[in-house]
């Protein structure tokens, strides 16, 4: 009896240093900074991290509390104790789950343990386990995994398409190629609307510097299934005149870049397409050219 409440003092001492944030063991190699909420550190972990030095880095007592739990759930309500994510990174990583481990957790009401199936959905590469329900969860795994096209009937959704969109125009800094693959997939099979999203397309390209094949590819599609798109994207305020050079090089290259991207995707136009937009962008390029036809950012 009286080892058992030894015991328990132990383990609530161990608690208490886990929430108060003292996670590493004395002289650890590695302190990890993981940004986001728990999904996103036991996804990063996976991607960047050695499970084994995660392991290390974590407090010896903090080991044998964890390990010697019997089931998922309890080790993840101490996991739950450290609010940078190491322990849970640990667990995500560190152990074998299997499938129905990991539904297990998604249709769990305790929103914790449900955010960490996610991450673990994304981890195993296994998006259709996820409940359409889960729009986040959803969307975690469209930001971190192309999706392949035997599960894309699965983020076709309203709910999803209007929310993931949302998401990514106010939150993302970086719009990685798998993304933008995962929206030509959509695209491809007619499950974005390209009337009702034409802002999101805008906003993709106005807010983006540093357009690749990637993107050409995507709004190459998005012309071949609706044309007259062309007139929303021309419409965009590019600071392409000697001005803006002189005072701002940078922004004018950037800008210059985008007005070549832009071009491309207007030769692309079926023959014979005009309107007073492409008119004026003609004359806009000729008298790009004029000007600065001695400056080599502007060979082909």
């Amino acid at each position: 009896m009286g080892d058992k409440s030894v015991n328990i003092q132990n383990d609530d001492s161990i608690l208490f240093e886990i929430e108060s944030g003292k996670v590493y063991r004395e002289g650890a190699d590695y302190n990890y900074n993981f940004t986001g909420d728990v999904t996103d550190a036991c996804i990063d972990a996976a991607r960047y991290a050695s499970p084994y030095q995660i392991r290390l880095s974590l407090g010896e007592e903090i080991i044998n509390l964890v390990d010697g739990k019997s089931n998922i759930q309890d080790k993840l309500k101490i996991a739950e104790l450290d609010k940078e994510n190491v322990i849970a990174a640990y667990l995500a990583t560190y152990q074998h789950y299997s499938i129905d481990d990991i539904s297990n957790l998604l249709a769990s009401e305790d929103g914790y343990l449900a955010s960490i199936g996610v991450g673990l959905a994304v981890i195993y590469d296994n998006p259709l386990i996820i409940p359409q329900s889960n729009i986040e969860g959803l969307y975690k795994y469209f930001r971190s995994r192309e999706i392949n096209a035997d599960e894309l009937n699965h983020f076709t959704s309203d709910e999803f398409i209007d929310y993931s969109f949302r998401r990514m125009l106010k939150e993302e800094r970086v719009i990685f190629t798998w993304m933008i693959n995962n929206l030509i997939y959509l695209v491809d099979i007619d499950a974005i609307s390209i009337d009702k999203n034409s802002e999101f397309f805008v906003s993709l390209l106005r807010d983006d510097d540093y357009q690749n094949e990637t993107h050409m590819t995507l709004f190459l599609l998005v012309l071949k299934k609706k044309p007259n798109f062309i007139e929303d994207i021309l419409g965009l305020n590019l600071f392409i005149d000697p001005f803006t050079k002189q005072y701002n090089y940078s922004k004018w290259l950037k800008e210059v870049r985008k007005f070549r991207f832009i071009s491309n995707l207007k030769d692309s136009l079926p023959e014979g397409y005009s309107s007073g937009r492409t008119l004026l962008f003609d004359r806009r390029k000729s008298d790009l050219y004029k000007i600065n036809k001695n400056d080599r950012s502007l060979e082909m």
